[in-house]
């Protein structure tokens, strides 16, 4: 049986996330759905 791993994201890509949230010109819910993250990983 396989284990699954947890999933790493890249400095730059959270770093473009970021940058994002700091913009506050979208929603949370918007944000994590065009980047595939869960809402928990912004706040």
């Amino acid at each position: 049986m396989a284990v699954m791993k947890r999933k790493q994201y890249e400095a730059a890509f959270k770093a473009k996330v970021a940058r994002e949230a700091a913009k506050s010109e979208k929603a949370v819910a918007r944000i994590t759905s065009e980047y595939g993250i869960y809402p928990n990983h912004l706040s």
